[in-house]
């Protein structure tokens, strides 16, 4: 209730309720519903002409690997920023990242699949199943697969 009080006085911002939620989230509590961005609020930002989500990701992950980072910094970055995001926005964003080239995304795709939302989980093995059916998934990354060796001969 004061959260949204605060929204409507304008005293808290879109971009509060995202820091606040990734707070919650870093100390793996649950983030509260009132933390929570409404995307039919939500205005595109102003230099979202010519956005390319994949270059963005790979410009992070390209920091984040030149400040000796792993996969999992870059998931621990974007859990957090997506944490005020409703899940439909989290999901496609995990799929889109476990669509993407490189060990370095399989591997962050693979921290997604075992943290988060059930839809997050389903986006982001969809994903990493197109990559698999086209041939395109390091072989590295599928005996990473979080399934016992019974059910790993299925996907082989």
């Amino acid at each position: 209730m004061a959260v949204q009080a605060g929204v409507a006085a304008g005293a808290v911002k879109q971009e509060n309720m995202m820091e606040f939620a990734g707070l919650y989230r870093r100390v793996g509590l649950p983030v509260p519903q009132s933390f929570m961005i409404d995307p039919d609020n939500m205005a595109p930002p102003s230099d979202m002409e010519g956005f390319d989500l994949s270059e963005n990701l790979e410009n992070v992950a390209r920091d984040i690997m030149d400040e000796g980072g792993s996969a999992y910094d870059l998931f621990n970055a974007i859990d957090t920023m997506m944490a005020a995001a409703p899940e439909e926005i989290q999901a496609g964003l995990a799929n889109h990242i476990a669509t993407m080239d490189g060990p370095f995304f399989e591997r962050c795709a693979l921290f997604m699949l075992l943290s988060g939302p059930q839809l997050v989980q389903e986006a982001t093995i969809a994903g990493l199943f197109e990559r698999l059916d086209g041939f395109a998934l390091n072989a590295e990354t599928l005996t990473l697969f979080p399934v016992d060796q019974h059910r790993r001969h299925w996907m082989i």
